[in-house]
Order: structure tokens, then sequence, then C-alpha cells
């Protein structure tokens, strides 16, 4: 699979290697110097690109998303605390037909808690 990196970072690099791992192939890597306003993610430079993993930070977060979807580009967002704007953001992916999982935390340890959690307060209930 063709990926896009958006957000070059600790969890960018350790994506990379493991996309390569599994015999992915990363056409694109973009980190925030290079992306003001999306720049970086014209439709040309992702033309090809099977899905975009994207963690960056919450205020570029919404607007790499829009560029993504608009260029048709399905997307996996690890970005937290952009919450606001998830109405807008979600609009576009519906308008233009586009892709896009989102959660506030990837750890498996977390998620493991938080159903932990959720079933003991139904027990306790």
């Amino acid at each position: 699979m063709r990926l896009a990196l958006v957000g070059y970072g600790r969890m960018g690099r350790t994506i990379a290697a493991l996309a390569a791992a599994r015999g992915h192939e990363i056409a694109l890597a973009v980190d925030e110097a290079e992306n003001p306003a999306g720049r970086a993610l014209a439709p040309e430079r992702l033309r090809g690109i099977e899905a975009a993993l994207e963690f960056t930070t919450p205020a570029s977060a919404p607007t790499n998303l829009v560029r993504l979807a608009e260029a048709g580009v399905p997307t996996v967002c690890g970005t937290t605390g952009w919450d606001g704007e998830l109405a807008r953001v979600v609009g576009v992916i519906r308008e233009r037909h586009a892709a896009l999982v989102h959660a506030t935390n990837f750890s498996v340890g977390v998620h493991l808690f938080l159903r932990t959690a959720r079933e003991l307060a139904r027990r306790f209930a």
C-alpha cells in the first residue's frame, strides 16, 4: 500500500518503520515545517496515495483532514484536541464521499482500561 504520513514526529517515524516492515511504501512524508496551512497536501503530491496517516497538532489537523478529503485520500487521524472542528471536517468528508477514521488515543492499554471502567460501572450501577 502506498501511504502518506502527515506529521513526521515520533509517531510518524514509528509508523514509517512499522509500515516498511509490513511491506508498505511510504510514498510521502510531510512534516509540520513544510506544511503551513496544509500547502504540502496538494493533489499532485497525493496522486497515487492509497491512505494517509495524520498525526500532527490540533491546530493543523482539521486543515490537513480537509485537504486529504478533497484529494480523495482515505485517512486515519490520531491527532487529539481538535474536537471543536469535528462537525466541519465531517461535513467535508461526507460531501466528498471520503473516508476518515479518528481516535483520541491509539494505545491498546488505554482502550482496555476504558472498556473495563465501563463494564465495572455497569455492574455497580
